[in-house]
């Protein structure tokens, strides 16, 4: 993904970077298991190309580091650095923790209104009034966890395997931090 925009404020950069985490989660919540990388710098485009510095950046960095689903930060962008908020040092690396607690209760919550407490592998919410749905905070995260144990019963490529179990396991830790934040 590349996109074009002036980093005037910590804010902006912030609602950017929840926007590409979001994108993340709808993937996962489709099957799609995204690897990327974010950095700041110089970019030219029009209707049909795109070139620059920071595209070659952010394909090195998504190549050669990112390895696993996840979103990785220019570790040589000060501006991305200087971010606390929804991101989280892993194996050297700042990512985009799209799996914790915090992310899911701001950028999850607001935007994903309503999921069905009777879908499969969610639980059921003896409250739910018939027509009416409930959001219940961890469920994307269970959507997701369902579809990537799916994924690891169909495939037997050492690789993809490998991605697959890592991805379960930074599910199944945010899940866990959402059921005991503390």
């Amino acid at each position: 993904m590349a996109s074009d925009f002036h980093v005037g404020s910590g804010s902006c950069l912030s609602s950017f970077i929840e926007t590409i985490g979001r994108y993340q989660i709808a993937a996962a919540l489709n099957g799609f298991y995204l690897r990327g990388a974010a950095t700041v710098g110089n970019l030219i485009h029009d209707t049909a190309c795109v070139f620059g510095p920071a595209l070659i950046r952010a394909y090195e960095l998504e190549s050669k580091e990112a390895k696993f689903p996840r979103i990785i930060l220019d570790p040589d962008a000060p501006e991305l650095n200087a971010l606390r908020k929804h991101v989280r040092v892993t194996e050297g690396y700042t990512t985009i923790d799209v799996f914790g607690v915090g992310f899911v209760r701001d950028c999850l919550t607001p935007t994903i209104s309503s999921v069905h407490t009777s879908s499969p592998g969610l639980p059921h919410d003896r409250n739910e009034v018939p027509g009416r749905t409930t959001f219940i905070p961890g469920a994307p995260l269970r959507i997701i966890l369902n579809k990537v144990q799916s994924s690891l019963d169909e495939t037997t490529n050492p690789r993809a395997r490998e991605k697959l179990h890592w991805l379960k396991a930074e599910v199944e830790a945010g899940l866990k931090s959402l059921a005991d934040p503390s």
